[in-house]
């Protein structure tokens, strides 16, 4: 279920142009993989925690392929099991309103987490040289 949505064309299209706009004289400055850890990761932190909540959100989110994929309800996922929720005739609000809740904390811890890192790559582009 989560394999299929990791890589997604617009994270492609995103790293490819962060990491294009970097210096190639920043990239030349030391060894493969020391440039990777030591210079390309951390410049580019802000584009990787916001591709990771991109990422995080489409396939929390995801509701047609889990509802085609999975057969047993135990298995569903909480946007499908929060549709199965509601009635016909009758829908509990509350409970579905709970569901709602529930499934928001993992995208609101996320963005906790990874909150300092947007904030920086917002300031980052904010300053006069």
């Amino acid at each position: 279920m989560i394999l299929p949505g990791l890589v997604t064309p617009f994270g492609i299209f995103l790293m490819r142009r962060a990491l294009r706009s970097m210096p190639d004289e920043l990239l030349d400055a030391a060894g493969e993989l020391r440039v990777l850890w030591r210079i390309v990761i951390p410049v580019n932190r802000p584009v990787i925690a916001a591709l990771a909540l991109f990422v995080f959100l489409g396939g929390w989110n995801q509701f047609v392929w889990p509802l085609i994929a999975l057969r047993s309800p135990e298995m569903y996922t909480l946007p499908v099991a929060t549709a199965t929720l509601q009635g016909l005739s009758t829908t509990d609000y509350g409970q579905v309103l709970l569901a709602g809740a529930i499934a928001a904390v993992p995208v609101m811890a996320l963005f906790l987490l990874l909150q300092r890192q947007f904030i920086s790559g917002l300031l980052a582009g904010a300053t006069k040289e």
